[in-house]
C-alpha cells in the first residue's frame, strides 16, 4: 500500500479489527513474533551494509537504520531501539543510528536521529 517503502522491508498486518478479540497472551505474542520478524531483517540487512565498508578501513563507518511497518504492529521507538541494541553486528561497522518519531501533535510527528550503538 501507500505507506510500504520503496526499497526495504514493509510489514502489513490485514486488518486492525482482527485484534480486538485477541486475549493479552496474543496480544504479547503478537508483538514478539513482530519484534523477531524486525531483528531478524535488522540482521541480515546490516550484514549486507558491511559489505560496503570493507573498502573504507580508515573511515568511520555509519549505519542509519529506519524502520516502517504497519502500526497496528505496535511496535514503538523503544522496541526498535532494543532490536538494534541486542543484535550482533558485523565488526566492520562503527556505530548504528535510529530513526525515531519525534511527535509534534498527535497526528504528525518529524524524524530525529538516535545513536544505538
Amino acid at each position: 500500500d501507500e505507506i510500504t517503502p520503496e526499497a526495504g522491508l514493509g510489514l502489513l498486518v490485514e486488518s486492525w479489527w482482527q485484534f480486538f478479540d485477541e486475549t493479552p497472551e496474543e496480544f504479547l505474542q503478537r508483538i514478539e513474533t513482530a519484534k523477531f520478524g524486525f531483528s531478524q531483517e535488522f540482521k541480515r540487512l546490516a550484514c549486507d551494509a558491511a559489505k560496503k565498508f570493507v573498502n573504507y578501513p580508515n573511515c568511520l563507518k555509519i549505519l542509519l537504520v529506519q524502520f516502517y511497518g504497519d502500526s497496528s504492529t505496535l511496535i514503538g521507538d523503544d522496541d526498535i531501539l532494543e532490536v538494534v541494541q541486542s543484535a550482533q553486528l558485523p565488526g566492520l561497522i562503527d556505530q548504528v543510528w535510529v530513526a525515531r518519531h519525534d511527535w509534534i501533535s498527535a497526528w504528525d510527528y518529524e524524524i530525529t536521529w538516535q545513536r544505538a550503538r
